[in-house]
C-alpha cells in the first residue's frame, strides 16, 4: 500500500535536518527543503511517512505504527487533508 499527496507548503510546525555523528554526537548540518511530494508506504507492519523531492527522490522519513499516526504526521506538517491522498501503484 502506497498513498502520495503533493505538498503546498510546509506549515513549519517542524524542521528536519540532514547531520553526522560527530563523537558519537549528532550534529545538524543543513535544513532538508520542504518536500514536493509526501507519500505514505506500508512496509512490515509499519508505516513510513517518506518526504519526496520533485523527481521522487528521498528526502526524510519517519516511522509510523499506524496509518493513522503517519497521515496525522503529514497533516500537523504539512496541512495535508484526509482526502487529499492518492493511491499509488507499485510498478
Amino acid at each position: 500500500m502506497r498513498l502520495r499527496v503533493k505538498v503546498s507548503g510546509a506549515t513549519g510546525k517542524t524542521r528536519h535536518y540532514i547531520g553526522d555523528l560527530d563523537d558519537g554526537r549528532l550534529v545538524p548540518i543543513a535544513e532538508i527543503p520542504a518536500p514536493f511530494w509526501v507519500e505514505i508506504s506500508a512496509e512490515d507492519g509499519a508505516f513510513y511517512l517518506f518526504r519526496l523531492d520533485d523527481h521522487g527522490g528521498c528526502l526524510a522519513d519517519t516511522w509510523h505504527q499506524t496509518l493513522e499516526e503517519a497521515k496525522r504526521q503529514a497533516t500537523f506538517e504539512f496541512g495535508v487533508a484526509p482526502g487529499d491522498w492518492a493511491d499509488v501503484e507499485r510498478s
